[in-house]
């Protein structure tokens, strides 16, 4: 949302007016203020996180995932990838194996085809939640160039392609950044508003380990 005036569309996630009964970006007519629909919508969820005793909101500081991604040099992004497919598995009821598929974000090519599948879900899932998406093929391609560049370029010698492979590195949460806005957008609707959960004894343990791997490749060069 970007004013108190306009609500995205629950059809296409176009942006209208709250007090619009009909979106003028897809035609669909919701038979009362979408403001209204909007505020149902969100009781319910409330109703629902109390049945399912979901006490936390899925949803992710932007800032805390960028200084996390910083202080790792980038290897906060797996815990990211796992985490979401966590989430969406438990919200979506999918049959998905979350600990192998992480796993699978370690071997290259292979990382391409669950990153570029976690990219896309969580466009999907927004898309029909009816929040505002990102362009997933900008997103994707993004995140892989900045990934593969700064290994790449890291296997050669020299300071300046040292300094080109840190700064591709800690830019790999720009993508991330784009997909964690839309998906925060996505479990706000979903969930309704829930307080942020903490950080977990999981996620500390590979902040310890990603800051050590930094402070070693940064006094092993």
């Amino acid at each position: 949302m970007v004013n108190d005036d306009m609500l995205y569309c629950i059809q296409c996630g176009g942006k209208i007016k709250k007090d619009s009964d009909r979106c003028e970006h897809c035609g669909a007519l919701f038979g009362k203020p979408l403001s209204e629909i909007k505020r149902e919508l969100n009781e319910e969820n409330v109703d629902n996180n109390i049945h399912n005793k979901i006490k936390y909101s899925n949803v992710q500081s932007v800032g805390r995932l960028t200084l996390f991604m910083v202080v790792t040099a980038g290897f906060y992004e797996f815990y990211w990838f796992y985490r979401n497919w966590k989430d969406l598995k438990a919200h979506k009821n999918l049959n998905i194996h979350v600990k192998l598929r992480t796993l699978a974000m370690f071997v290259p090519i292979v990382d391409l085809f669950f990153a570029g599948s976690q990219f896309k879900n969580i466009n999907d899932y927004a898309r029909e939640s009816g929040v505002k998406i990102y362009s997933f093929w900008f997103v994707f391609l993004l995140w892989a160039i900045f990934e593969y560049m700064s290994s790449v370029l890291g296997v050669f010698d020299g300071i300046t392609m040292d300094i080109v492979s840190w700064i591709l590195t800690f830019a790999v949460v720009i993508p991330l950044i784009m997909a964690q806005k839309t998906l925060n957008s996505y479990w706000e609707k979903e969930q309704g508003n829930l307080p942020k959960r903490k950080i977990s004894y999981g996620e500390i343990l590979v902040l310890i380990f990603g800051i050590l791997l930094t402070i070693i490749g940064l006094f092993g060069s």
